[in-house]
């Protein structure tokens, strides 16, 4: 599958990207202990509780510790709404508090959107002496959200560490907006290229210039802005969303339909065009859809969560596509980071919820519906994956997304037949199939060898490197292949060596060399290579197989039968085990020519 499609994310500026890595909190850093008295809690009408943690009860101690140790165990495994409800229950029975569990409390609030009971448990944490993550953030969010916009920006002045150095300018000029102040806006935006790297002027910027200006009336300034984004970081989806409707309010149909086409041959460009040519036949026009303060600080915070969780720090990226949402309810933006991150954690049912609450009008509808395939299959759910997939297929049957993921699960599942013409019919959806479409010939390959037709997939594989010559898995898998089939011998072994210098903590590449070796009668190198695979990938079956074959051949017998039997032990294939137990009995009579 085109992965790029599957990870776009905003845009970023490298420096911008390397400062937000650089400045990623790790949310479950613990909050200095401290004892003390359970606060009471208190809350505004109408919003979500952590859980009752006040009143305390009589309880047992081993009660109480039962719930605080069931709750570390469940936020351990990534429980994060069991675990709040067993650290809840531990507060309630009289568990004395210390920092600790309200900082637990604090950070689970954070992630599973519940940003009233967070607050409510920071205060708590606070009061006995500790420290938090993100807390001016936190609070200057839920001043965003009450209007009190004087008290987000102090509350963003006094914080300029952390993410909050990228944030604190954008949300306070949204603060400004919301207090009618677009100069004061501007100019909390324009200090930002002095304390960017070399003085650049990042997307984020660029960004909420345009869209401040936009909301202010200067369409002439918000164009430039948009038009300077695009050509200093390219377009993301949702920035190409924001500009062609811009442009499309300004009577510029065409220019819109440009900027919806620089996304390329995706369901997104289509999705936006089609909205376009909705509104022409209409003869309406889009209105602003960032409109409001709070708006336009969810847009900040969801910016920055994309780049959060494309460098894989998931309780940060859904931290803040929490808080963006807290600004901006069913904001579909927001809400697939947050899916995304859910996936990331393994929580495939929350993700599941947000990906199919995604309305059809999103841009990012068609994404939600692959991922939730996706997910599906991965629950076994493999009927209600295959239905979504086949629908979306005959949806737009000028899209091959749908088919090459349909394969991929058929090749899961061991349908190799079904798999390779699930290919087959995507590959006929692309007129001129270029470097980035490697993978789907190498999937069909593999489908093809797996079923047994091996001049087939032997010419998927080398279409597969001239597409993309320096490609490690396609190198590996066509070596082995012609390695174990005794064709090409030196090429393969070239390829191999090649594959491993690009991927050396791969045991299964760093394998295939080891076996590669032995078939040609190199038996010390096969055994030096393939001791080394099985220290990478020691639970692999077939690996521990053919290093016992290779000990064998160099005259170390028992540990040969030591392998072989750790190899049964990890339950192979029965054909794979069939032979294991025949060389137990047997030995290997000679050397493989």
């Amino acid at each position: 599958m085109n992965t790029q499609h599957l990870t776009r994310t905003a845009a970023l500026t490298r420096a911008t990207l390397a400062v937000a890595v650089l400045l990623a909190v790790p949310l479950a850093t613990p909050i200095a202990r401290a004892q003390g008295t359970a606060p009471q809690e208190t809350l505004p009408p109408g919003t979500k509780s952590l859980g009752t943690i006040s009143q305390p009860v009589n309880a047992q101690p081993t009660d109480v510790w039962g719930d605080f140790l069931a709750g570390h165990h469940a936020e351990a495994v990534g429980d994060g709404p069991k675990a709040l409800e067993f650290y809840a229950a531990a507060a309630r029975k009289g568990l004395t508090s210390t920092a600790d569990l309200y900082s637990r409390m604090y950070i689970l609030g954070l992630t599973e959107g519940r940003l009233d009971g967070a607050l409510v448990a920071l205060d708590q944490a606070e009061k006995l002496g500790g420290k938090a993550p993100l807390t001016q953030l936190t609070r200057a969010v839920q001043a965003l959200h009450d209007g009190n916009f004087e008290t987000a920006e102090t509350l963003l002045k006094e914080d300029a560490g952390g993410i909050s150095q990228i944030l604190s300018p954008v949300l306070i000029a949204w603060s400004q907006v919301g207090r009618k102040n677009t100069a004061g806006a501007l100019d909390s935006l324009n200090k930002m290229t002095a304390t960017n790297k070399d003085g650049e002027t990042t997307p984020l910027q660029l960004l909420h210039t345009a869209l401040i200006f936009d909301l202010a009336g200067k369409t002439k300034e918000a164009g430039e802005q948009f038009s300077q984004l695009q050509n200093s970081a390219g377009l993301s989806v949702r920035s190409a969303e924001l500009w062609g409707q811009h442009l499309e309010r300004q009577g510029r149909e065409q220019d819109a339909r440009k900027a919806y086409e620089a996304l390329g041959d995706d369901a997104e460009r289509l999705i936006l065009s089609e909205a376009l040519q909705a509104r022409l036949k209409s003869k309406t026009r889009p209105p602003i859809d960032v409109d409001t303060a709070q708006k336009g600080a969810a847009e900040a915070l969801y910016g920055i969560a994309s780049a959060m969780l494309a460098q894989n720090a998931w309780e940060s990226a859904l931290a803040l596509a929490n808080m963006a949402t807290r600004l901006r309810p069913d904001f579909a933006p927001a809400a697939m980071v947050a899916a995304a991150a859910f996936q990331q954690n393994k929580r495939l049912t929350d993700a599941n919820a947000l990906y199919a609450a995604i309305p059809a009008r999103s841009p990012f509808s068609w994404l939600a519906r692959l991922h939730l395939a996706d997910n599906l299959d991965r629950m076994d759910k493999t009927d209600e994956a295959v239905n979504i997939l086949t629908k979306m297929a005959k949806e737009r049957p000028t899209l091959a997304h749908p088919l090459i993921q349909l394969g991929d699960v058929q090749r899961r599942h061991k349908e190799f037949k079904q798999a390779a013409e699930s290919y087959t019919l995507a590959l006929k959806r692309i007129a001129t199939p270029g470097e980035s479409e490697w993978g789907i010939f190498y999937s069909r390959g593999v489908a093809y060898e797996q079923d047994k037709q091996w001049p087939k997939a032997e010419a998927d594989f080398l279409r597969a490197l001239e597409l993309s010559p320096e490609q490690p898995a396609v190198l590996n898998y066509l070596g082995y292949l012609w390695i174990d089939e005794g064709q090409h011998l030196d090429r393969a072994l070239g390829m191999i060596a090649k594959a491993v210098e690009m991927r050396p903590r791969d045991g299964a590449i760093v394998d295939s060399l080891g076996w590669g070796l032995y078939r040609t009668g190199d038996f010390p190198g096969a055994v030096k290579q393939l001791e080394r695979a099985v220290m990478l990938s020691p639970a692999d079956a077939v690996i521990n197989d053919h290093l016992g074959d290779a000990l064998w051949q160099v005259g170390r017998v028992r540990e040969a039968r030591y392998q072989w039997e750790r190899a049964l032990i990890m339950k192979p294939d029965p054909e794979l085990a069939q032979a294991i137990a025949e060389k137990l009995k047997s030995g290997l009579v000679a050397a493989k020519p």
